[in-house]
């Protein structure tokens, strides 16, 4: 096929994408195929990015990629082409409506209309919701106003007017989602009437993640449908003391602390069960032993932190990477509180519903300043630091400016400082393809990242693991336990909660040299890396090692990136040796 044919080609295939995420592969692999011609035909590797970058530079092809990216950010994040407010709430067949910064209703469906009546602010519905779920809506609308604002969600019940020969109130279900459509349009709050569609799919889910009985099936059945306890002791012939007791149970058995949080899980969880085929209420279960809490930093923003094992054990910091969330942690959580360890988990800017944050080129620096406050705030003098993958580099970068407030580094399946064009070469082909992307043509990477959350949004997250763990490699056989995978997808979603803003930041950071850090890290420091990483080959971090005196490498053999999934005793005893 001629160069020309190949360009068109690849051309149809960026477009093909926006339309269908399913074809997200193909043009990854179209994409890869064409940076790999042209690096072929370059002899000297050892040119600058600058002059690297020149071979890529193509303008007909960057307009059609800012094209695609702009047809992406206009259709937004539901994948259905929805591409105003007014087409959003139209296809709706409950009760939509969005509301307004300055706390208005905006836009609304013939359902809506018919709910809210003369209600026309978020002040109407005061008397139809409970409190606390009123300052919460309160709070996100404010949050709009940021123009960077990050997208949340919230469910609540909202109270219908009494419709039953009796008046008693009926609630229904909704879920608000901050929502914008154009980069030069506002931020909305969309308020949407959701249901669940009880089957025995859901009764199968709801006993394999938490042994609910059949009776404690219809009683949350019945909290779903927005039924009282007298409503469900009637139907079923029960006391109500009864149906409170097995509501006691249920909450106990799911580790909810309420009736409405019990119903939003269930939900939500439906939900994702349904459209992903995965148990992610065992998920949900291991958080119980999680602790989340609002740390203020000096800036104004508020940063999540997840505490997790012993609640008054020795403190670790983790740092995350940049496509895996907390939930590696969760395979570990009984090993934590066995050593008395206190995992300390910050939420990186631009993660989940951290606040965004933070200059590309300036990322670590300004997180380790985060760190730094936060240890101050927590009352912690110095502590170890794990980072995980992408994370590592934040590890080094915070040992390196903190200093003695961190006493030792654990990086697992981390990464190194790319110093040539060739330890590119030696990645697996779609870390590969993002790399040379990221590093030599930086301004197409938002296409692919984005193109790439589309694909998560519509449920293919499987399709972007298994893009990343080649068949027959050990990850991929590692990911095929039902929980490990669950927890891989959960990062997925962890990641691309505010779109592909912290994946670029990283991007930048991991494809590039960052060697300086080490310059004034004395720390101890060990790696825990798998011999069968396809990522980051061994051969690559043994020769990193090798540099410095005071950096151990832990070769784990049989396993690959996952390793801290696979193998949570071992990185947990190589945690522990750093107290010694």
């Amino acid at each position: 096929m001629s160069k020309s044919a190949n360009k068109a080609q690849l051309i149809a295939e960026i477009y093909e994408m926006v339309l269908k995420p399913e074809s997200y592969d193909g043009f990854m692999a179209l994409w890869e195929r064409h940076l790999s011609t042209t690096f072929s035909k370059l002899e000297m590797l050892h040119e600058t990015d600058i002059s690297i970058s020149k071979h890529i530079h193509d303008p007909e092809l960057e307009a059609h990629f800012q094209r695609a990216y702009e047809i992406l950010e206009k259709l937004g994040r539901e994948g259905k082409g929805i591409g105003t407010p007014e087409q959003f709430v139209a296809q709706k067949k409950e009760p939509a409506f969005f509301i307004a910064a300055n706390k208005k209703i905006t836009h609304e469906n013939k359902p809506a209309k018919q709910l809210l009546g003369d209600i026309v602010s978020l002040k109407g519905l005061s008397s139809l919701i409970d409190k606390k779920d009123y300052d919460n809506l309160h709070v996100m609308l404010l949050g709009l106003e940021r123009p960077d604002a990050a997208e949340q969600v919230h469910i609540f019940n909202l109270t219908l007017s009494p419709s039953t020969p009796t008046g008693k109130n009926k609630t229904q279900l909704f879920l608000a989602k901050s929502m914008r459509f154009a980069h030069s349009q506002p931020a909305l709050l969309c308020l949407y009437a959701i249901g669940l569609d009880w089957d025995k799919g859901v009764e199968i889910l709801l006993t394999d993640a938490f042994a609910l009985s059949a009776s404690e099936l219809q009683v949350g059945r019945g909290l779903c449908e927005g039924k009282s306890l007298n409503d469900i002791a009637n139907e079923r012939n029960r006391s109500v003391h009864t149906i409170r007791t097995q509501v006691k149970s249920i909450l106990h058995k799911t580790g909810t602390n309420s009736q409405a949080d019990l119903v939003r899980i269930i939900v939500t969880l439906t939900a994702f069960g349904r459209r992903q085929k995965f148990k992610l209420a065992k998920i949900l279960n291991l958080r119980e032993t999680s602790e989340r809490i609002m740390i203020p930093l000096k800036d104004g923003r508020d940063m999540p932190v997840y505490l997790g094992g012993a609640p008054d054990g020795r403190p670790v910091l983790f740092i995350h990477g940049m496509i895996d969330g907390y939930d590696s942690c969760k395979f570990s959580g009984k090993l934590l509180v066995k050593n008395n360890i206190k995992l300390i988990a910050p939420v990186r800017p631009s993660f989940s519903d951290s606040p965004p944050a933070y200059e590309i080129k300036t990322a670590p620096e300004e997180f380790a300043a985060d760190l730094h406050h936060i240890m101050d705030h927590l009352e912690i003098d110095s502590a170890p630091i794990i980072g995980h993958m992408a994370g590592s580099l934040y590890a080094f970068a915070a040992a390196s400016i903190l200093q003695e407030r961190i006493s030792a580094i654990l990086n697992i399946s981390g990464v190194t400082p790319i110093k040539s064009f060739r330890e590119i070469l030696s990645m697996s082909p779609r870390q590969r393809v993002v790399a040379w992307t990221a590093r030599f043509a930086p301004n197409l990477l938002p296409t692919i990242l984005r193109a790439g959350i589309s694909q998560i949004d519509c449920g293919l997250e499987v399709e972007f693991m298994n893009a990343l763990y080649a068949k027959g490699s050990k990850d991929r056989e590692v990911a095929q336990n039902i929980d490990i995978s669950t927890a891989i997808h959960a990062g997925y979603q962890f990641v691309i909660a505010q779109g592909h803003r912290a994946f670029e930041v990283d991007s930048h950071h991991v494809t590039r040299d960052w060697s300086n850090y080490m310059e004034h890290v004395h720390q101890r420091v060990i790696l825990a890396h798998g011999t069968l990483d396809q990522t980051i080959k061994i051969k690559t971090v043994r020769e990193f090692a090798n540099l410095y005196e005071n950096v151990e490498l832990i070769e784990h053999d049989n396993a690959g990136q996952l390793v801290f999934y696979q193998k949570p005793e071992a990185i947990i005893s190589s945690l522990t040796s750093l107290f010694e």
